[in-house]
């Protein structure tokens, strides 16, 4: 049974969905580049292996908009699964994130990003994180930044809430291989001003093909390591997932 606090994140992303939809309202331009809304949902597959290794179900909606000024980014993303009455993943986030571009390359911007995942005993997880960035490269195909700025983290780990302040950096590599397909790739290292030993290392990797105009295949393979989990769990855990995403 699909916890409460996968509820409330899947309640919570639908919502900022909602409201960025309605905001599109006010940008009707015919591309991207003119404020118009992409939205997307996407289902599919996952294969773990870390903590538990199973094969389970996930599901994810997005939406991004993107002007010549800014970008908002939001989203919220599940997985759930059994295996032979057990449960073997139940992990839900959501994230929203605003990009303001100050120059050519330089931008400042806001990443909130609120999860949980039962397995890992990971009860809740929130980090604000500001930052200052730059585009190393900014192409019409191809796109490559970095940034950095201070986090604060607030979370329930083993049964143990806790909050700090930490530091992030953090990079981003996307690649328009065609009209129908792209690849990405994202890795950011939250550390902890006070603890050198308590870090999180996460990266995703991404590969994306349209099948129909707006449908699409992708495979997305995520990676999270903690480096002081909760007791007697794995500092590792790997998620694979194929699924088919619908573009609206």
């Amino acid at each position: 049974m699909l916890g409460r606090k996968m509820i409330f994140l899947a309640v919570w992303g639908v919502s900022l969905l909602g409201v960025g939809a309605g905001y599109s309202q006010d940008a009707q331009g015919d591309e991207k580049a003119n404020g118009a809304w992409e939205r997307s949902l996407t289902a599919g597959l996952n294969a773990n292996s870390g903590n538990k290794d199973a094969v389970l179900g996930g599901i994810g909606l997005a939406g991004e908009r993107t002007t010549d000024q800014d970008l908002i980014r939001l989203g919220v993303n599940g997985a759930y699964g059994e295996t032979e009455g057990e449960t073997t993943a139940e992990n839900a986030k959501a994230v929203g994130r605003y990009e303001y571009s100050l120059s050519e390359g330089m931008f400042a911007a806001m990443t909130v990003e609120l999860g949980y995942d039962s397995i890992a005993d990971v009860d809740y997880r929130l980090i604000l994180s500001p930052a200052l960035g730059y585009y190393l490269i900014k192409e019409e195909r191809v796109r490559f930044n970095v940034e950095a700025g201070p986090s604060y983290i607030v979370e329930r780990v083993g049964g143990i809430e806790d909050d700090y302040l930490g530091y992030r950096i953090a990079d981003r590599f996307e690649w328009d291989l065609s009209e129908t397909s792209k690849f990405w790739q994202a890795t950011e290292f939250i550390g902890d001003f006070d603890n050198s030993d308590n870090f999180l290392v996460k990266t995703e990797v991404g590969l994306e093909a349209a099948l129909v105009s707006d449908l699409s295949l992708a495979i997305v393979a995520q990676d999270t390591y903690d480096n002081e989990p909760a007791p007697g769990l794995k500092e590792n855990d790997l998620s694979v997932m194929t699924s088919l995403k619908w573009s609206f």
